[in-house]
């Protein structure tokens, strides 16, 4: 019975004795780790930081100067974490000390933005300002400048005056309660845009009513484009005056950077079509409520034998296509960058389009150790647009639309002679007719010159010129044919034509 006891009682403390070695080993293996904890936007130590030993309990914060202390296993993995920046986790290995440079998690705080008077930081910016850069564009195929930030930034409300290609968007900043009327001004690369339509719509002398103006940045390439930039408040009125009072869109294109010459090309194609036609009488039930109406189904005038459903005749499925080429590279001192750009845009309305070349150099040029810098910016196009009698100022008459949606649907689109329909009336228009007769169209040559020099005085201190120079040329050309159905007796059977010239140039030149 007592060798029992003495037995279980040597067990005891032969266990007792593994586990204080144990806990002695462990208790040697863990030393102090200290070190400094700072912030690498300014190189200031962080108090409050929480450093951990990671898979365990044990802790500690860094004091007011960042620095801290901890005891910590050598095989153990130190945490180090902090609100609003980058968590780190570093193994502790043989090292005593261990200094920590934390990073702000929010990068897009330090993202540099261009504002009216030069660049910023987004922290820094004061004011209304959104930008987007080229990762936050809109993607597919985009025709115009503006439909890059459709729906990206927050009170920008954008609005296509018509569904015609190269037709103006009105761009509302934070509503219509601005200083005046209107849309906002627009500057790329420093320059400030006139704004102005650049080619003219038919008058409505030609009797087929205004066609929209045409969107003043499509001599633009959106592909072309790095940086936009909306300058929402009365800051925008500070810096441009006037001008700026609707709020300022403010366009950087890309340059060329530093390094091997690189070769880029891309494509892309899009299809477009009505997202619904309008609902109209098939020509059964024209007829049965034309008989309802007490009209005669035997008369000419209310059925010419046929069947045309109007809307497949002046409506289509519209391809656009887009080809853009780059080149660019260059060293320390100098960079540039060249692009070639080709879109090609249908329009839902048959014999409607827009086609756009586009041509573009961006270079610039250090000297005296980066003390003076050069830079050049120039872009040329040429557009072409074709339209259709789509305006509507002069009453339903005057839009191809409103007459493929009213005309009777027992027309036939050719006479028996082979002309276009008409049924007598001098007031009817062949929808057809109105397509193929009345020829809307206008070529626009634009080129936008800016030449700077930047001179750093001092590291905070700088002087920079710009020469800008806004040079275009349109020519619109409308014409009615000769028995033009709904045309011909006002003309005599002759015809109408117009000639529209638009030259517009300013040079600009900021201190």
């Amino acid at each position: 019975m007592r060798q029992g006891v003495a037995l279980k009682s040597l067990i005891k403390t032969t266990l007792m004795a593994i586990t204080m070695l144990v806990s002695l080993s462990t208790f040697a293996q863990d030393k102090l780790v200290s070190g400094k904890v700072t912030d690498k936007s300014d190189g200031s130590g962080m108090p409050g930081v929480s450093v951990s030993v990671k898979g365990s309990n044990k802790g500690t914060q860094t004091d007011v100067n960042g620095a801290y202390k901890i005891s910590a296993p050598a095989n153990a993995t130190l945490i180090y974490s902090f609100v609003g920046f980058t968590k780190q986790e570093i193994a502790v290995g043989s090292r005593s000390e261990m200094n920590v440079t934390l990073i702000s998690a929010d990068k897009a705080l330090d993202e540099v933005i261009v504002v009216g008077y030069g660049t910023t930081t987004r922290k820094d910016a004061t004011g209304g300002v959104s930008s987007l850069s080229a990762k936050d564009f809109n993607q597919g195929v985009i025709s115009s400048p503006e439909q890059l930030l459709q729906g990206r930034v927050a009170g920008v409300q954008l609005t296509p005056s018509s569904g015609e290609p190269g037709s103006a968007i009105d761009i509302r900043i934070r509503g219509t309660t601005s200083l005046r009327g209107g849309g906002p001004l627009y500057v790329v690369d420093g320059i400030a845009l006139d704004g102005g339509s650049t080619s003219d719509g038919a008058n409505g002398s030609s009797g087929f009513g205004e066609i929209a103006a045409k969107n003043p940045l499509n001599f633009m390439n959106p592909s072309d484009i790095e940086n936009i930039t909306v300058l929402k408040d009365a800051s925008a009125a500070a810096i441009y005056g006037a001008r700026g009072a609707n709020g300022v869109v403010l366009i950087t294109t890309r340059k060329g950077k530093a390094g091997a010459s690189t070769f880029s090309i891309s494509t892309g194609t899009s299809i477009s079509s009505n997202y619904k036609n309008y609902d109209v009488l098939s020509t059964s039930a024209f007829l049965t409520e034309a008989a309802k109406a007490g009209l005669d189904p035997a008369s000419k005038l209310i059925n010419a034998g046929s069947s045309t459903n109007w809307q497949d005749q002046i409506f289509r499925t519209a391809v656009t296509q887009n080809y853009n080429l780059s080149y660019g590279g260059g060293n320390e001192n100098t960079t540039y960058l060249f692009s070639l750009g080709y879109n090609d845009q249908q329009g839902t309305i048959k014999n409607t389009f827009m086609n756009r070349i586009t041509a573009r150099v961006n270079a610039t040029h250090k000297l005296f150790d980066n003390k003076v810098v050069l830079s050049v910016a120039m872009t040329t196009s040429q557009i072409k647009d074709k339209g259709a009698a789509s305006g509507a100022n002069v009453g339903y008459l005057g839009s191809v639309i409103s007459r493929a949606i009213q005309t009777n649907p027992t027309y036939p689109i050719f006479a028996p002679d082979g002309s276009y329909y008409t049924n007598g009336s001098l007031a009817f228009r062949n929808p057809v007719s109105m397509l193929e007769q009345i020829d809307i169209r206008a070529n626009t040559n634009r080129t936008l010159a800016n030449v700077s020099a930047l001179w750093n005085i001092t590291k905070d201190l700088s002087f920079k010129t710009n020469f800008g120079l806004d040079n275009s040329m349109g020519v619109s050309r409308q014409s009615v044919q000769p028995n033009t159905p709904g045309f011909a007796d006002t003309y005599n059977n002759e015809g109408n034509a117009a000639i529209i010239n638009i030259l517009q140039q300013q040079q600009l030149s900021i201190p």
